[in-house]
């Protein structure tokens, strides 16, 4: 279903997957980007927050993920100061040169709107 764009119709599966096996965060994780796409904000940030209490500190990818998915949302949400809050984050922590580069430049944008 996600394949095919069906995101509204994959969502009861996977939140099914997460329902019992509450420990998924593959599945979790993609269960952040069909809230998000299904527009149901809300439901995406407090998965994105749950998963950044359980994450391993040495995953930063995941988190850098978290991140932003985060300051995604915030800023469609039209929240914009707390969506540059959590691009702060990622310029801070870290050690990525291109990441860091990428996001001061989203936050400049964001910061002019």
């Amino acid at each position: 279903l996600v394949e095919l764009f069906q995101f509204r119709l994959a969502l009861p599966w996977f939140e099914k997957v997460v329902e019992l096996d509450p420990n998924d965060s593959s599945t979790k994780g993609k269960l952040i980007y069909l809230y998000q796409q299904c527009g149901e904000y809300e439901k995406s940030i407090a998965l994105a927050k749950e998963m950044l209490t359980s994450v391993n500190a040495g995953d930063t990818d995941i988190i850098e993920e978290l991140y932003s998915v985060l300051a995604d949302n915030y800023f469609i949400k039209g929240d914009t100061d707390t969506a540059i809050d959590w691009l702060d984050k990622i310029i801070r922590e870290s050690k990525n040169k291109d990441l860091v580069e990428f996001t001061k430049n989203i936050r400049a944008s964001w910061s002019s709107m």
